[in-house]
């Protein structure tokens, strides 16, 4: 009889833990992303069309601003990919990539906006140069449907 009583309170004590972590776990669950949502960012879409010149190169872009002055990597630049950038910081910022030559792009960067940066590489002597450019909402977005391959972000 004890140890079917004993049994029975564990059983009950388990039970009420287990409830208790789902009901915890379903709370922050559910905070986290009206917490998530409620976080003000900019979403920068950045892309490389497909090109046949300087289909096997790629490069590295990263990004700087006042708090972040050495730059940080935020996308590996490849032909016909794409990446979405959710950045929670607004104010001045540049886009730079290096590959002998380095190119930039500077932006105003404002929370709830969206922002389009098409990446390309011209022909150079021995490698190619990274281009980018600013591109109107209108025609980004155009753009950017139509590369097929999609990555992640290196930062998150």
């Amino acid at each position: 009889m004890q140890l079917l009583f004993f049994r029975m309170f564990n059983d009950i004590k388990y039970f009420n833990m287990k409830f208790l972590f789902s009901l915890l776990l379903a709370f922050t669950m559910v905070n986290g992303v009206a917490a998530q949502d409620s976080i003000p960012y900019c979403t920068i879409y950045i892309y490389r069309p497909q090109r046949f010149e300087g289909s096997l190169l790629g490069y590295d872009l990263n990004f700087s601003n006042a708090i972040i002055k050495e730059g940080i990597l935020v996308a590996k630049i490849r032909n016909n990919t794409k990446t979405i950038l959710k950045l929670n910081q607004e104010g001045e910022g540049e886009f730079w990539a290096n590959i002998g030559v380095t190119r930039s792009v500077k932006v105003k960067l404002e929370y709830g906006k969206s922002y389009y940066l098409k990446c390309e590489l011209e022909p150079g002597i021995s490698i190619g140069r990274p281009v980018l450019t600013l591109m109107t909402e209108e025609q980004g977005k155009n753009e950017f449907e139509q590369v097929k391959k999609v990555k992640k972000p290196e930062v998150e």
